[in-house]
C-alpha cells in the first residue's frame, strides 16, 4: 500500500488533465478510479466539503461569542427559553432538510445545531449554577451529537462528537474520575467509519482515542498516576504490534476504503514504534524502569500477552510471523532483565542496546524501501539513522574517538544502502 492512496484525489484531478491532453482514454480513467475507490469529481467535492465544514465551524463559534457577549443583559427566563428555541429551531431545520433528501444541508444544520446545543448546556448551567462537575456538560454535549452522527453516518458530525468525547475523557482523567462510557463514542465512530464512504482523519482520531482510553484505563486499574512507566510501555509495545498487524490485515482486504485505513494505521503505528524506540535510546527511562516497583506484573503480563497473541495471529496470516515473534521474544527478555536488575548503573547497557536496535530498524526500513521500491520506508529509515547520529553526537561531545567510530558506522550503512540501490536499479534496467 503506497502513499498514492493518500493522494488519490489529486490523482483524480490530474487524470482529468490527461484526458484533455489525449494521453489516456476515459474508459481507462474509470478503471483506475475504480481501483483506488475514487468517484468522478471527488477532488472538487472534498474542497467544497472542507470549506463548508470550516465555514459552519466559524459560524457556530461566532454564535457562541455573540450570545456570551450580551448574556448578562438578557432576563434569566428569556435566556433559557431563547436557548431552547434556538437549538430546537436549528435542529428542526436540519431534520426538514433530511426529509427532503438534502443530506448535505441536513449535516450542516446538525453541525450548527450541535454548537447551539452545547452552548445551551453551558449557559443554562451558568444561569442556574449547575457547574458542580464541569466534565458532565461536555459529556452530554458529545452524547447529544451521537444520534445524528450515527443515523446520518456523517463523518463531519462524528468528528465533532469524537473531539468532544476526547476532551471529556481528558477532563475526567485530570480530575481523577474514570470515563467508563467512552467506548460508546468509539463504537459509534467505528460504525460510521465502516458504514460510510470512509475518512482517514476520523480513523486516525478514533485510533488515538482508543489509545488514550486504554492508557487511562490501565492507570485506573493499577492505581498509578497518569504518566509513562515500564508497565505501561510493555503494554503499549504489545498494542502497537497488534495495531501494526491489523494494518496489514486491512490493507489485504481488497476494498479501497479498508486499504486506506490500513495505510494510515501502518504509517502511524510505525511512527509511534519509532518514537518509543527513540525514547528508549536514552539512559534516563531505563534507570527509571530499573528503580520502579513493578507491582502489577501479573495483570501486565495477561494484558500484554493477549495483545501479543492477536498480533501473532495477524502476523501469521500476513506472513510476518518471524519478525513479530522476534519482537515479542525481545520484549519478554528485556522486561525480565529490567525487573531482575536492581542497580540503575546497568541502565547504560540497556541504552546501548536500544541505540543498536534503533539503528537496526533504520537499516531494515532502508532495505525494505529499496527492495519494495517504496520511498516512504527508505526515507524513514534514513531519517532514523541521521536522527540517532545527531543525538548521539551531542551526547558524545568531547569523546572524539567514540563520535568518530559512530559516524564511520553510520556512513558505512548509508554508503552500503546507496550501493545496493544502484545495483538493484542496474538489474531492473537490464
Amino acid at each position: 500500500m503506497r502513499l498514492i492512496r493518500l493522494l488519490k484525489r489529486d490523482l483524480a484531478q490530474e487524470m482529468e488533465d490527461w484526458i484533455d491532453a489525449g494521453l489516456i482514454e476515459p474508459a481507462q480513467v474509470q478503471a483506475i478510479l475504480l481501483r483506488y475507490g475514487i468517484k468522478q469529481g471527488e477532488s472538487s467535492t472534498l474542497g467544497y466539503s472542507i470549506l463548508l465544514g470550516l465555514g459552519l465551524l466559524f459560524v457556530g463559534l461566532a454564535l457562541i461569542i455573540l450570545v456570551s457577549a450580551n448574556w448578562d443583559e438578557i432576563p434569566r427566563l428569556a435566556r433559557m427559553l431563547g436557548l431552547i428555541a434556538l437549538t430546537a429551531t436549528v435542529n428542526g431545520v436540519a431534520i426538514w432538510h433530511y426529509h427532503k433528501g438534502q443530506v448535505a444541508k441536513a449535516v450542516g444544520g446538525f453541525f450548527i445545531g450541535n454548537f447551539c446545543y452545547g452552548a445551551s448546556i453551558i449557559l443554562i448551567a451558568q444561569i442556574y449554577h449547575l457547574g458542580e462537575h464541569m466534565p458532565d456538560g461536555v459529556f452530554w454535549w458529545a452524547l447529544g451529537c451521537m444520534p445524528a452522527a450515527g443515523l446520518l453516518r456523517s463523518r463531519l458530525l462524528t468528528l465533532q462528537m469524537l473531539v468532544l468525547a476526547i476532551v471529556w475523557l481528558g477532563m475526567e482523567g485530570s480530575l481523577g474520575f474514570y470515563a467508563s462510557t467512552f467506548p460508546l463514542f468509539l463504537i459509534t465512530a467505528y460504525y460510521v467509519l465502516f458504514r460510510s464512504e470512509g475518512s482517514s482523519a476520523l480513523f486516525l482520531l478514533a485510533f488515538m482515542g482508543l489509545i488514550f482510553w486504554l492508557y487511562y484505563s490501565l492507570s485506573v486499574l493499577w492505581q498509578t498516576p497518569v504518566g509513562p512507566d515500564g508497565q505501561h510501555l510493555v503494554v503499549a509495545t504489545a498494542f502497537l504490534a497488534l495495531a501494526h498487524g491489523l494494518s496489514h490485515w486491512l490493507a489485504n482486504q481488497g476494498t479501497p476504503m479498508r486499504c486506506d485505513y490500513g495505510a494510515v494505521l501502518g504509517v502511524w503505528t510505525l511512527r509511534l514504534i519509532l518514537l518509543l524506540c527513540f525514547i528508549l535510546s536514552f539512559v534516563d527511562p531505563w534507570e527509571a524502569m530499573i528503580e520502579a516497583s513493578w507491582d502489577h506484573v501479573a495483570s501486565m503480563s495477561v494484558i500484554a500477552g493477549l495483545f501479543w497473541a492477536v498480533a501473532l495471529i495477524l502476523a501469521y496470516r500476513n506472513r510476518h510471523l518471524i519478525y513479530t515473534s522476534a519482537a515479542s521474544a525481545l520484549v519478554i527478555i528485556v522486561t525480565a532483565l529490567v525487573i531482575m536488575i536492581d542497580d540503575r548503573v546497568h541502565g547504560i547497557w540497556f541504552q546501548a542496546a536500544g541505540n543498536v536496535m534503533l539503528v537496526a530498524i533504520g537499516v531494515g526500513l532502508i532495505m525494505r524501501g529499496i527492495q519494495s521500491n517504496v520511498t516512504q520506508y527508505f526515507w524513514t529509515g534514513v531519517s532514523v539513522i541521521l536522527l540517532v547520529a545527531m543525538v548521539r553526537y551531542f551526547d558524545l561531545i568531547g569523546d572524539y574517538i567514540g563520535g568518530a567510530i559512530l559516524f564511520v558506522i553510520m556512513g558505512g550503512i548509508l554508503l552500503g544502502a546507496a550501493h545496493f540501490w544502484k545495483l538493484r536499479a542496474s538489474g531492473a534496467k537490464a
